[in-house]
């Protein structure tokens, strides 16, 4: 939300975010062995303003609903509501009953940078300044994870276009079973990549660990920094 103070730094028309809230509600397995009762995301017919509230299973074999799609003249965010995490339990049922059974582990929210259509479009914006090696991408919306690699193909080429690629190099991932347990036997929301410590930040992978390392609860993590508000059930 704050990328338009960059965008600032340059000459040129000014881009305004509007800040979107969604809200996700967790349903934890009821034990570490217990699978999914869906197999695949299951989710209302899109519209032009939002793909809507969605239903689906983690990697780790919990479940998730959400986001709702709220606007918002502020970038403060507090915990869900009682009254927003009814509804997601609600819409969560409607769509897989079986999940009646399921234990609420915690509600999460988080905002992202909205472009209004109307002034922007509905895809994607990315602009270039040449002179100024200044490039813009904006208004990614949820198809941005599937399309970053190739954003960011598009806006190297841009800002070198004489120049190869650097060689790139990515360390060996240790296997969700081995990085539960480090989560487990750690707990303080850590686990151990390529020699180094991190924390885990999203709610969604804090809570597959823990279940999955045999927590009965989620180990703290540290403050969000204003990367979203969870509140653990």
């Amino acid at each position: 939300l704050g990328a338009s103070t960059a965008e600032a730094l340059v000459p040129g028309p000014t881009l305004h975010f509007q800040p979107r809230r969604g809200d996700y509600l967790l349903f934890r397995r009821p034990s570490p062995s217990s699978k999914p009762p869906l197999s695949t995301p299951i989710g209302s017919v899109p519209t032009p303003a939002a793909r809507g509230v969605y239903v689906w299973p983690t990697v780790h074999g919990d479940v998730v609903v959400g986001p709702t799609n709220v606007k918002q003249d502020h970038s403060s965010i507090d915990a869900p509501s009682k009254e927003v995490v009814a509804g997601l339990r609600r819409k969560a049922l409607q769509v897989c009953p079986a999940l009646s059974d399921w234990p609420m582990a915690g509600s999460y929210a988080g905002l992202r940078p909205a472009l209004e259509p109307q002034q922007y479009g509905s895809d994607f914006l990315v602009r270039s300044d040449d002179d100024l090696a200044w490039t813009t991408v904006a208004g990614v919306r949820s198809t941005g994870l599937t399309a970053s690699l190739g954003l960011a193909e598009r806006v190297l080429a841009r800002l070198r276009p004489s120049q190869p690629l650097p060689p790139t190099s990515s360390p060996t991932l240790p296997s969700l079973a081995a990085l539960a347990e480090d989560f487990a036997a750690r707990r303080d929301g850590r686990v151990e990549v390529a020699g180094r410590s991190w924390y885990v930040w999203h709610p969604q992978t804090r809570l597959g660990l823990a279940v999955s390392g045999g927590l009965d609860s989620v180990p703290a993590g540290p403050a969000s920094q204003g990367l979203g508000s969870c509140a653990w059930l």
